[in-house]
């Protein structure tokens, strides 16, 4: 497996440190693994001594997300035409509300890494916050692992395009117990969750010997490889975005209808149980306090990422027949129902009456619902366009070297 080439992707708004670029770039080495390129998509800025530093242990490519005058060209000499160039490099959101959905963000890593040439086999995508070792007890013991043995083992596998794992550390919601939790839940479209949040157990943690593989549809965008031989399967990331309160919402989710899409194409997604850390509060070992005002307004924003996606979820559901209309209904009813009764029980228990109006959020996004499926059409036209464009260019290489 080392002969093949592998790239990592990190999206991030900054590159100002070296961390966790430098920790993954040396467990790579450790392990005997050669990273031929390390891609970082950036949105803002990024620091040229530390670029400097990476660049001496690895291959680096910054790509300027809505910026980036020589991927546009790469995509021109692929043959892609200017209407799909612009819908995969351009986002609006950005240049008014400085911000990207994070569906582009991700495909800016996906098709730079198609793109590059020798032939990259394997895109691992992990994200600024987690590591290449595993918290293995409560007392905040780590262990490193073969991180890139663990993913391309099961890759190996024909069928698997995907492989992905959950993290360990803290969940990204606090723990909580209060009357209306189990309604706010099942609002969000996150009922699962309720017996870790009221009893505490919102703490991950991992062994090195956990070997639970499984087939899965969940794709955790921070800790996932894919195949690119089997790019032909993949459909484009894809994440919304909707207005609510004169604000831009980044819905949550990226990955989500990739990971229902590849199982109905027949290929399999394995969740190969390597819970890599994940610094989910950037202080740990600190227990985050859903009274704490930063950790609630980190969970505000990501139910408002939820909810742009669930809309939205809902809506593929019922287009693609998972669901018919009626179900469709009787679910957005459903979550404001229920949102409506746990959001604002939430609101008081918190005391913070921003989470009383999550419910108009919901509303938002449905009244936005349109749009989101204008934009989900758009990726689609130019990802079609992209693959058949990428496959040519992959065929006439291989007529020319055969």
């Amino acid at each position: 497996m080392n002969s093949k080439n592998i790239a990592f992707g990190v999206i991030t708004n900054y590159v100002n440190s070296l961390s966790p670029y430098l920790e993954f770039i040396k467990n790579a080495n450790k392990y005997g693994h050669k990273i031929s390129t390390f891609i970082i998509s950036y949105s803002h800025n990024y620091n040229k001594k530390i670029v400097n530093k990476l660049s001496k242990h690895v291959n680096i490519q910054l790509i300027k997300m809505n910026n980036d005058p020589e991927f546009k060209e790469r995509l021109n000499q692929v043959g892609l035409g200017k209407k799909s160039i612009k819908i995969l490099t351009e986002s609006k959101t950005f240049s008014n509300y400085n911000m990207i959905p994070y569906g582009k963000r991700r495909n800016n890593i996906l098709v730079n890494a198609l793109l590059l040439k020798p032939r990259i086999d394997y895109l691992i995508s992990v994200d600024t916050d987690v590591k290449p070792y595993l918290l293995i007890n409560k007392k905040g013991d780590f262990q490193e692992i073969d991180f890139i043995k663990r993913h391309l083992d099961h890759l190996k596998n024909p069928e698997v395009v995907i492989t992905t794992s959950d993290y360990s550390g803290y969940y990204i919601i606090p723990s909580m117990k209060y009357k209306g939790l189990r309604q706010f839940l099942i609002g969000m479209e996150k009922e699962d969750v309720y017996p870790i949040l009221a009893n505490d157990k919102t703490l991950v943690t991992a062994s090195p010997s956990d070997h639970n593989i499984k087939k899965t549809d969940k794709i955790l965008g921070g800790n996932h490889a894919i195949k690119l031989d089997a790019f032909d399967h993949l459909p484009p990331y894809f994440s919304v975005t909707y207005m609510y309160k004169g604000k831009l919402v980044l819905g949550r989710g990226e990955d989500t209808l990739m990971g229902m899409e590849i199982p109905q194409r027949k290929m399999k997604i394995l969740d190969i149980d390597t819970k890599i850390f994940h610094n989910t509060f950037s202080n740990f070992p600190v227990k985050p306090s859903i009274h704490n005002p930063e950790v609630q307004t980190r969970f505000y924003i990501a139910c408002l990422g939820w909810l742009g996606r669930n809309s939205f979820l809902n809506w593929y559901l019922q287009q693609t027949g998972k669901i018919n209309y009626q179900e469709f209904k009787a679910r957005k009813e459903k979550q404001k129902e229920n949102l409506t009764i746990g959001s604002i029980k939430l609101a008081s228990f918190l005391d913070n009456r921003r989470f009383a109006h999550l419910p108009l959020a919901l509303d938002a996004a449905y009244i936005q619902l349109e749009g989101m499926i204008e934009e989900y059409r758009k990726i689609n036209y130019a990802w079609k366009e992209l693959k058949e464009k990428v496959t040519e260019r992959r065929f006439k290489d291989e007529s020319s070297t055969g």
